[in-house]
């Protein structure tokens, strides 16, 4: 059978075979904790600016797109009620990443996400 078989029949077990227990520290449980969290951000600092990109972006703007006005209330950012849509966006955007956006990014990151 093929591993993500494997995986899927394997976590449907209510126990996993051959595993024993193990009794750890609260101390020990923080030290690994720690470690994975030390990892996951050595990982998203290699991958993101590389391989995945900011997703982030085009996420907030499908929010802003959907609910402009909840999502103004929720950041607390004052909406900019004149100009395009994309003038909107950059204004929202660069008051949310407390960087300027300009227009044409913002028509990029709509002309993106709309076109998929």
């Amino acid at each position: 059978m093929s591993a993500e078989v494997a995986i899927l029949l394997g976590a449907r077990r209510p126990t996993a075979p051959n595993m024993s227990t193990a009794t750890i520290t609260d101390a020990t449980l923080k030290k690994w904790l720690g470690v994975l969290d030390i990892c996951a951000t050595a990982i998203d600092g290699h991958l993101l600016p590389d391989f995945i990109g900011g997703y982030e972006v085009a996420a907030i703007y499908v929010d802003w797109e959907r609910d402009s006005d909840a999502l103004y209330k929720t950041t607390g950012i004052p909406p900019y009620g004149s100009g395009s849509p994309a003038k909107r966006l950059s204004k929202f955007l660069g008051a949310w990443l407390n960087y300027p956006i300009q227009y044409e990014m913002a028509q990029a990151i709509m002309n993106f996400v709309d076109g998929l």
